[in-house]
Parts: C-alpha cells; sequence; structure tokens
C-alpha cells in the first residue's frame, strides 16, 4: 500500500480535466473520481475541471463543471465554433487563476480527449502566463498509427517546448497498447492500472437489496453492461435470446434499456437503467451471475476494458471473446477457460455450465483477487507516485 505524504509545496495537486465527460454513466466519471482519490492516498491533492454542459446529478467537492459554456446558442458550425472557442476561454482563465493560487506543482491529468482538445490545451499555453511548476498527463487508450500519431506529436512537441519535455508524460493501461503507441509517437508511454473499482459501499448495498427482490430467484442472471453497440456484441447476444435452447427457461438476460430487444427473443429479459451512477452500477454488478463481453477482436485486441476489471473487482465471473486484452490476461493469469467461442451452437449451454461449475466458480473468484491486486486505487496511487518521482529524477 503506498505510503500517505504530508502535504507540503512540493506535493503536486493532481486536476482531472474532462472535456468529454457527458453524464454519470460509462467511464469517465467514475474514472477520474477513482483517480483522485488515488492522488489522495499518497498526499496529494486533488481537483476537477469538468465540461460545463455535463448532465451530473452528484457532483464530487472538488470538481467544477467550468469547461466550456452550458448553452451555445448557434447550431451548426457556427455552433462549433462557439463551443471551441468557450472551451479555449474557460481553459485560459483556470491556467491564470492557478498561476495566482497555487505554488504547488500541478498536474493536469486528461484522459478521452479528442485531437481538438489537445490543441486547445497546447493553444492555452501560449496564451497566458503559466503556473512555475506546471505538467501535462495524457492517457491515450487506443492503438494508433504513426500517420495518425502525427498531428498529436506536433502538439505534444508545442507542449514540451513550452513546458519543458519532462513536464508532458504519455500514460496507457494497456501494455499491448502502450507498446504499439511508443513506436507511432516516439515516446516513452508509463503504464497504469486501470483504477476503476466495484466494491460495494453502503448506497450500493441498499440498491442491491431492491434488486434482488425484482429479480428471478431461479435463473442464471447473464449480464450484458454498458450502452448496446455492435463492436460490443450485440448480435451475440441478441441469438442468444433468439437461438431456441432447453437452457433458456434456466437463464435470465440483463441488458441496458437502450437495447432493443428482439421480438422473436425467448429469454427472460430484465431492463437495466441507463445511465447508472456509480453506485447503481456496482449494485447491478453484484446483482449478477456472469458477466458477458462478446467483444469483436478486431476493434478490442488490444486496448484495456475497464468493465473487465470492473467485474474482477466485484468478483465476477467474466466470459469473453479470443485475441482480445481480456483474454491476454486471462492467458497471463493462467484462466483460459474463460475465453468463450461465440459462434459454437450450444452457446447458451455451454455459459450456463461453467457459471454452475463449483471449478470454475472458485478459479473465476482466485482470478479476480489476484488481477484486481493490481487493478485497485492502492495500485494506482503507487504507479502515480513511481512516475512523479521519475519526473522528478529527471529535473536532476
Amino acid at each position: 500500500m503506498p505510503v500517505s505524504l504530508q502535504a507540503t509545496t512540493e506535493t503536486p495537486l493532481l486536476i482531472s480535466v474532462m472535456f468529454t465527460l457527458d453524464d454519470e454513466g460509462g467511464h469517465i466519471y467514475k474514472q477520474n473520481i477513482t483517480v483522485g482519490r488515488s492522488a489522495e492516498r499518497i498526499g496529494w491533492g486533488s481537483a476537477g475541471w469538468a465540461r460545463a454542459a455535463a448532465r451530473i446529478r452528484t457532483i464530487p467537492p472538488n470538481w467544477k463543471l467550468n469547461l466550456g459554456s452550458r448553452h451555445i446558442r448557434h447550431s451548426g458550425l457556427p455552433g462549433q465554433i462557439a463551443k471551441l472557442l468557450a472551451f479555449l476561454r474557460t481553459q485560459i482563465v483556470r491556467l491564470s487563476q492557478l498561476r495566482s493560487t497555487e505554488s504547488r506543482p500541478v498536474i493536469l491529468y486528461a484522459d478521452w480527449f479528442d485531437l481538438v482538445h489537445l490543441v486547445i490545451m497546447t493553444v492555452s499555453l501560449y496564451l497566458t502566463r503559466l503556473p512555475k511548476d506546471l505538467h501535462f498527463w495524457f492517457t491515450y487508450r487506443t492503438p494508433t498509427t504513426p500517420r495518425r500519431a502525427i498531428p498529436y506529436r506536433i502538439l505534444h512537441f508545442l507542449i514540451e517546448l513550452r513546458l519543458g519535455s519532462h513536464r508532458l508524460q504519455l500514460l496507457g493501461d494497456s501494455e499491448l497498447v502502450d507498446d504499439s503507441n511508443a513506436r507511432s509517437f516516439r515516446k516513452d508511454f508509463f503504464t497504469m492500472p486501470i483504477v476503476t473499482t466495484n466494491q460495494l459501499t453502503s448506497a450500493s448495498q441498499v440498491l442491491l437489496d431492491e434488486i434482488e427482490s425484482a429479480l428471478p430467484k431461479t435463473k442464471k442472471r447473464l449480464w450484458w453492461p454498458g450502452r448496446p453497440f455492435p463492436r460490443k456484441g450485440e448480435a451475440v447476444i441478441d441469438a442468444i435470446m433468439m437461438v431456441p435452447s432447453e437452457s433458456a427457461q434456466n437463464a435470465a438476460m440483463l441488458t441496458s434499456e437502450r437495447h432493443a430487444v428482439p421480438r422473436t427473443s425467448i429469454m427472460s429479459h430484465v431492463a437495466v437503467p441507463d445511465p447508472l451512477t456509480p453506485a447503481e452500477f456496482s449494485a447491478w454488478m453484484h446483482a449478477a451471475d456472469v458477466i458477458l463481453l462478446p467483444y469483436d477482436a478486431s476493434l478490442h485486441g488490444k486496448q484495456g476494458s475497464g468493465i473487465f476489471v470492473e467485474s474482477a473487482a466485484a468478483g465476477r465471473m467474466a466470459l469473453v471473446t479470443d485475441e482480445t486484452w481480456m483474454a491476454h490476461q486471462y492467458r497471463r493469469y493462467g484462466y483460459p477457460e474463460f475465453i468463450i467461442d461465440w459462434t459454437r451452437p450450444d452457446l447458451l449451454g455451454h455459459i450456463l455450465s461453467i457459471a454452475s461449475d463449483a471449478e470454475h466458480q472458485q478459479r473465476s473468484r482466485e482470478f479476480c483477487r489476484r488481477f484486481s491486486r493490481f487493478h485497485s486505487e492502492d495500485s494506482f496511487a503507487a504507479h502515480l507516485q513511481e512516475l512523479w518521482q521519475k519526473v522528478r529524477r529527471s529535473e536532476g
């Protein structure tokens, strides 16, 4: 466990910059809450700058919805230009405020951003006087080809020219992606754990009790989490629900309320609210028996999966597609039996056989414990500390 440090003028303030935050669903909200908590575990300060128009019911006490404008009057191209200028103006204001209020080092931590947001962050550096000790840490989660990396490399160069090379750090959460991106970006990547966790809180326990009372008691609960997209295996889920099987009466499929359930479905179906708060998501995860992740290997071959990590943190069995990052983790830890051929004719029966087998249940719990030791807030905090020490050593 990382050692907590007493806050000093040398202890950083880590600010999560969230240009693309929409609501409390998905990974951005939960990811950046746990990033902040990890920073606080080692005595750092934490804060959040988020999109002003984000639809957030519960705003963490150290966050502000202060990037861009809540309302853009124009539509089309004028509206897009107004939106970008609002982002740029507020980013400049935020940096100016840091210069007058902060004497400690400041790390702007950004993930889930687009190229245009990197342009905004870069341009803002040249349009204001900066805090004395400012650092940019960017997380890239998807593989980028050398050609597509060119505009990012140019912006990275301009950031380093303004701040210093050691003050720009590139992070990732998949060693497979990071190795590829290091070649494309021509810069080292620092692989971090995925910090989104799924431990029950008192709030989620109350919700879990309510969910449990409403779910089928005698059926295996199979959950396809998140919003429905073809690349996440929507066709596979539909096929499971439609294909005649003697096992259908023994299972219930849980999917987002946004999922258009096939009219010919022969399985019991439970519509899960969307979006879910972190407490709600945790409750539904713990209410499920098996997590189904039939992701397209051509799109998810290298990049990490927050939901896979969340299922492990909750101690839930997850079944995955071969040749994905998730399958790579199962083979790395020695649990290949949870890699599924989603095209087999007896698919539902096979899923229920694995889910009901005592030995498979025990091995799944064993994997979850081992895997979650690395993908945890403590581990993320330790990696933050390690990277910060590396940065300070590079300064001499």
